[in-house]
């Protein structure tokens, strides 16, 4: 891990001590926490004391610039990303899969409540169904039975997702504001308390969920562990970026 080993260099010349102020149990401290966040909001303050100056002095530059300027842009920001779970290590990878589930999330939910208005309460709900449908026909466990490959169960479970929004928004179509919220919490709670009933624990496990989950895998990459399976999200994130903005700018979308 790029983490541990920058540990093992930086440690003979440092000290233990010192590594220790800022690494710990893998993850970072309390103390490193408070300089990172420091040190953003200083840039954050520097960038809005001085963002006039920076955007008259960008739009000044020529087509051919800006073009170079952006492609230089993307193609750092790649490799950051690419990068990011080694540089972080095991812990913070692990911080980051659940920050990209929420981005997914995100998405999905300002298409519903931001660009359309509706505010949907039980967006989660799709969520769950995708979820539990995926695990299903995944494991190998006793609850399983159909043990698919990862990559043909993703369209499975996203086309399942779709289709229950798709038929919980049909009682709720003529609703509006307040009255919507209320009906699509009812959703969701609902769903919850299905997921955690002991009527459907045989199915996907009540409250224990499911297990023996098998890891997937592509060309012998194994993504066994949170630094792997980041790449995953990031890539359903991109997916999603693009989907949404395509939707955004199309006929349909404006």
């Amino acid at each position: 891990m790029f983490s541990e080993l920058i540990i093992l260099v930086v440690r003979p010349l440092l000290g233990r001590g010192f590594l220790t102020l800022f690494f710990r149990q893998r993850a970072l401290t309390v103390v490193a926490a408070i300089l990172i966040f420091i040190f953003v909001v200083v840039i954050s303050l520097l960038w809005q004391a001085r963002k006039a100056d920076i955007r008259i002095r960008y739009q000044n530059l020529g087509v051919v610039k800006l073009k170079n300027i952006r492609r230089v842009n993307i193609s750092v920001g790649i490799i950051f990303l690419m990068f990011l779970p080694w540089i972080l290590g095991t812990y913070l990878s692990e911080v980051i899969d659940n920050v990209g589930l929420y981005i997914l999330m995100g998405l999905g939910l300002n298409v519903a409540v931001g660009l359309a208005g509706l505010l949907d309460l039980g967006y989660v709900t799709n969520f769950a169904v995708g979820a539990y449908i995926a695990g299903v026909l995944t494991t190998t466990g006793a609850l399983g039975g159909a043990e698919l490959s990862f990559w043909l169960v993703v369209p499975i479970a996203i086309l399942a997702a779709m289709f229950t929004g798709f038929m919980l928004a049909l009682p709720v179509l003529r609703m509006r504001g307040d009255y919507l919220a209320i009906a699509t919490l009812g959703f969701g709670e609902i769903i919850r308390i299905l997921a955690l009933s002991d009527w459907l624990a045989p199915l996907i496990g009540g409250p224990q969920g499911i297990l023996d989950i098998p890891k997937p895998s592509i060309f012998g990459f194994v993504f066994a562990g949170p630094q792997e399976f980041y790449y995953i999200i990031l890539a359903a994130c991109l997916v999603a970026l693009f989907v949404f903005i395509r939707l955004n700018t199309s006929r349909t979308g404006r």
